[in-house]
C-alpha cells in the first residue's frame, strides 16, 4: 500500500520538475495595476485638498 502512494505521489509531482518553454503567467499584474490606479487617485485628492487650503487662505481663514 506504501508503494502505490509513493507511486502515485512521484507520478503526481513530476511533471511539476519539467521545464516549459513559455513564459509564466504574471499573476500579480491585475493588483499592480490596481494599485496603480489608487496612486493615481490618492495624487488626485492630495491636489484638490491643497486647492481647497489655499482658497480657504485666500478668504482669510
Amino acid at each position: 500500500m506504501k508503494r502505490i502512494a509513493l507511486v502515485l505521489v512521484v507520478v503526481v509531482l513530476l511533471p511539476a520538475c519539467g521545464g516549459s518553454d513559455s513564459e509564466p503567467a504574471d499573476l500579480l499584474a491585475p493588483q499592480r495595476e490596481a494599485l496603480e490606479r489608487a496612486e493615481g487617485v490618492e495624487q488626485a485628492l492630495d491636489e484638490a485638498a491643497e486647492r481647497q487650503r489655499r482658497r480657504i487662505d485666500e478668504q482669510g481663514g
